[in-house]
């Protein structure tokens, strides 16, 4: 089943999978640029194609911000009740499960559940490549345009400036930037091939991807 049926199928919000497949197809970018036998490529393409398509459980759609306008908004909140009903309330745990139903391989589901900011230290120490290539992807994917890891840091290090989480976000955010450096240098990555215009062209491509 392709990418774009199972989101059909599970009722990801188009914001959601928009996001996903921007990671998708910078995990994409990335790999392509790997020609080392037996490397996860197709695990970590699918792992970002997946990552976030969970968090639907924890919107706010009672209370959208000004500005954000989410079309068919009351039906939305029929398919959060239902996916938090079938998965909980945890955004990850959600996706995980979702994944796991949809039967896709270990390698993708370990990288599913170790993706993530807040994890970035962990999988560096572990050296969990597939983990920490779809933080490294995302971390390109900010709200509105594709970025490098360093300029997402300092644009969410000056929206938080001041707040109780800005201590979080700098530990968090410079964890990733080590995983940016070691990949970039382990796999001699060529960052540059990562923009608006790669991305959108492969995101395309993605819609008829297979999971594995």
């Amino acid at each position: 089943m392709k990418i774009k049926e199972r989101y059909e199928k599970y009722q990801i919000m188009p914001t959601l999978a928009e996001h996903m497949l921007r990671v998708g197809a910078v995990a994409k970018i990335l790999t392509s640029q790997i020609k080392e036998s037996g490397f996860p490529s197709k695990e970590i393409i699918s792992a970002c194609l997946l990552h976030d398509m969970g968090n639907i459980v924890k919107f706010d759609l009672d209370n959208v911000p000004a500005g954000l306008d989410i079309p068919n908004i009351e039906h939305w909140k029929e398919v959060q009740k239902k996916v938090i009903d079938q998965y909980g309330l945890d955004e990850h745990d959600a996706t995980y499960q979702m994944a796991k139903d949809m039967g896709v391989s270990k390698v993708t589901l370990d990288a599913i559940s170790n993706c993530g900011t807040a994890k970035a230290k962990k999988v560096l120490e572990e050296k969990s490549i597939p983990a920490m290539f779809v933080t490294y992807s995302d971390y390109h994917v900010a709200p509105t345009e594709i970025v490098t890891p360093e300029d997402r840091l300092n644009n969410i290090l000056i929206r938080y400036k001041n707040t109780p989480k800005y201590e979080g976000y700098v530990r968090d955010g410079n964890n990733v930037l080590e995983i940016a450096h070691y990949l970039e240098k382990q796999y001699s990555l060529d960052k540059q091939q990562v923009n608006e215009i790669s991305v959108k062209t492969v995101v395309s491509e993605l819609l008829e991807w297979e999971l594995v």
